[in-house]
């Protein structure tokens, strides 16, 4: 057989393997003391590299004895041989695709293929200088590892770099053997928005490496910084600077008590239906700062009527979970006191939604049905700049049994005075403990001359 033909057997026969990173020379068991002539044998049987078919892998020009594929004899007798071409050219010449794509792993690029292989034979598959490849990995990127952080990558804990990383170049930024999230998807397809999500996090629907490390890191769930400081990166005007703050928002737990990171069947992210979420704290009285915030779940569940944004599971209709500036987390201002001067401003919560006339309007026939003729309650209670009285004294905030949202009773300093009011035909009356019993009526007004009400 020709040098010529040997040298197109070993291309046609020549094992494919990997080029992995930075120089490496040539495994000291490869040389021996050298013959003073091949004396017409072959490398192999000329007595100083007769093992290199012994071992379990054997680089194709190699099991074909053609070492003139890849070695010129310069000096038979002086046992000189050069490359048969520039280092840059000789594995490329055989293993053309290896270095082709946008990326290219140095070693690769620089065609310091014996950094990582053998270039005759090895115990290893792909002719690899070690039987583990995170360990040849970790000779240049020792840093990458970071098994000593709490939190490792499962395939990084398992020694499993090439799970995300070609070896020889890719398409992808960090050779990766995709784009990053799709990458990730892989494994975490459960994370992927799909029809029935209502809501995506933007990160999410690009990069996981804006919040996730893609190796380890001292944070559960391989995130980049501990909750919920991770997310005031983002979301700064979250971070419960108001005077009043949310804690379970501030917690150990973060952001992340309330919200999915990734996808959610719910608006905001949120990890459950608003109301299911905001009784996981509040079915019970919550102590804070020295004071204690009751449990309202069976104020929600149990009472018949439910105030319009309860009824529609909208806890974020009046109240700011985050922390804003005002009393109870509410998200506009409303008095936090019994009695308040009035001013349409003081009641920006309320009049989000009802009609500014329900108060301002001293004689109305349509502002509101808690009228004495045309005479409007409301404002008798409430319009009044010295001591108005605040729509908690009569009305529940989440739900009650009584109509128009009407509370049994009201807490008055230490005391808890009934209201008891009941709807007439085309009125109502209270007998409070705040006053007299009264009564109004839309249609045959009643008289508060007389000293004792007499009710229809």
């Amino acid at each position: 057989m020709t040098r010529s033909t040997k040298t197109r057997a070993a291309i046609a026969i020549g094992i494919v393997f990997l080029l992995l990173p930075a120089g490496r020379a040539v495994a000291e068991n490869d040389k021996r003391e050298a013959p003073d002539s091949l004396k017409g044998r072959t490398c192999l049987e000329a007595g100083c590299h007769d093992d290199y078919l012994k071992d379990r892998f054997a680089h194709g020009p190699v099991a074909i004895g053609s070492c003139g594929s890849c070695h010129t004899v310069q000096n038979e007798a002086r046992h000189k041989f050069s490359l048969a071409r520039k280092q840059e050219q000789l594995c490329s010449a055989c293993h053309l695709s290896v270095v082709r794509s946008r990326v290219k792993h140095a070693p690769a690029e620089a065609a310091e293929c014996t950094a990582c292989h053998n270039p005759h034979h090895a115990s290893n598959a792909k002719l690899l200088l070690q039987s583990d490849p995170d360990k040849l990995c970790a000779d240049c990127h020792d840093d990458k590892g970071g098994r000593e952080n709490t939190f490792v990558h499962a395939p990084v804990e398992s020694k499993l770099c090439t799970a995300c990383h070609e070896v020889h170049d890719s398409k992808y930024d960090s050779l990766l053997k995709a784009d990053e999230r799709e990458l990730c998807l892989l494994c975490h397809d459960e994370l992927a928005a799909g029809k029935q999500h209502k809501s995506a996090h933007e990160p999410a629907k690009e990069t996981c490496v804006f919040c996730h490390s893609g190796h380890s890191s001292q944070y559960a769930k391989l995130l980049t910084a501990p909750q919920p400081e991770l997310c005031y990166n983002c979301h700064d005007e979250k971070n419960g600077s108001g005077e009043k703050t949310h804690t379970a928002a501030l917690s150990s737990h973060g952001c992340g008590r309330c919200h999915d990171p990734h996808v959610s069947k719910h608006p905001a992210l949120a990890s459950k239906p608003q109301v299911e979420l905001c009784l996981d704290c509040h079915s019970k009285a919550v102590v804070h700062d020295g004071r204690t915030i009751a449990g309202i779940r069976s104020t929600i569940v149990e009472p018949k009527l439910k105030h319009g944004p309860v009824g529609e599971g909208d806890c974020g209709a009046c109240h700011d979970v985050h922390g804003p500036q005002q009393p109870a987390l509410l998200a506009r201002e409303y008095p936090d006191e019994f009695y308040a001067p009035f001013s349409v401003e003081k009641y920006e919560l309320c009049f989000k939604c009802h009609d500014e006339q329900l108060v301002l309007a001293s004689e109305s026939d349509t502002a509101t049905g808690f009228r004495n003729g045309t005479r409007n309650l409301h404002a008798v209670h409430v319009s009044n700049v010295r001591k108005g009285r605040t729509c908690r004294a009569c009305h529940a905030a989440h739900a009650t049994d009584l109509p128009k949202m009407v509370r049994k009773s009201v807490q008055f300093g230490q005391w808890e005075l009934p209201i008891g009011f009941q709807e007439t035909g085309n009125g109502g009356r209270c007998e409070s403990g705040c006053h007299l019993p009264k009564g109004y009526d839309r249609v045959a007004p009643v008289s508060y001359a007389a000293p004792a009400m007499q009710f229809p």
